[in-house]
Parts: C-alpha cells; sequence; structure tokens
C-alpha cells in the first residue's frame, strides 16, 4: 500500500508542477495580417508607379511590357516571395487582357485612365491584381 500512496502522490506532484508551469508561462500565438497588408500595399505601389511612369496605355496594350515590369519589380530575387499578377482591361477594345492564374490570396485595385489617340479621348480601366500561392 505504501507503494501506490507514493506513485500517486508523484503524480500529483508532477500534475501540479505542468499545471502551474501552463499557468505562469502561458503559451500565447499572436496573429497578424502582415502578409495581406503587404499584398495590398505592393499593388497600390505598383499601380501608382505605372501612373506616373505614365506606362498605363503601354501595359494595357502590350503583355511582354507589363510582365517585363512585374518581373523586374517583384521578382522574387527582390521580395524573397513569389507573387503571381494579372491585368483585367475594360473598355478599350486594343487591351491585351491576362488569365488569372491560381493564388490562394490575392487582392486587386482598379484605376481609370483616359489617353488622348488621333480618333479622341479614350477612356479605360485598368486593374491589377497580386496574389500569393500557398
Amino acid at each position: 500500500m505504501k507503494g501506490i500512496i507514493s506513485i500517486l502522490e508523484v503524480l500529483l506532484t508532477a500534475l501540479i508542477l505542468i499545471l502551474s508551469f501552463l499557468h505562469f508561462f502561458p503559451q500565447y500565438v499572436v496573429k497578424t495580417n502582415w502578409k495581406s497588408a503587404l499584398l495590398e500595399t505592393a499593388v497600390i505601389d505598383a499601380l501608382n508607379t505605372v501612373d506616373r511612369m505614365n506606362m498605363t496605355y503601354e501595359f494595357a496594350k502590350s503583355n511582354t511590357q507589363f510582365n517585363q515590369f512585374i518581373n523586374s519589380v517583384y521578382s522574387p530575387k527582390y521580395t524573397g516571395t513569389a507573387l503571381v499578377s494579372w491585368k483585367n482591361i475594360e473598355d478599350l477594345s486594343e487591351g491585351s487582357n491576362t488569365t488569372i492564374p491560381y493564388f490562394s490570396k490575392g487582392y486587386k485595385e482598379t484605376m481609370v485612365d483616359v489617353v488622348n489617340t488621333t480618333t479622341g479621348y479614350k477612356v479605360y480601366s485598368f486593374t491589377l491584381g497580386m496574389g500569393f500561392v500557398f
């Protein structure tokens, strides 16, 4: 009987010790939205850069120029993260749309632009999207 009481005392002491460690040293996990904030910032910055370079119309017409710009700024060697990107052009007949790639978390922003052509002014929307592939 003495052996059983000793084992129960050891088990009770271990249980109290474990519970006290959990009480005094709790395991907190902080979840942030840094990835989505980074993605949103990247899309807005890229759209502002395209607008300030006055390249919106050229990027709307040409997929190669658009892809060169995105790959030169948002390649994994600069960002450390693999991003997928796409564009969508509305109300521009010669606009070149890309297909939307697979992504698990994405963000897109749209800008309305006006271009002066030989036939007059054209108003179109340029949507830029980026996403993470997890």
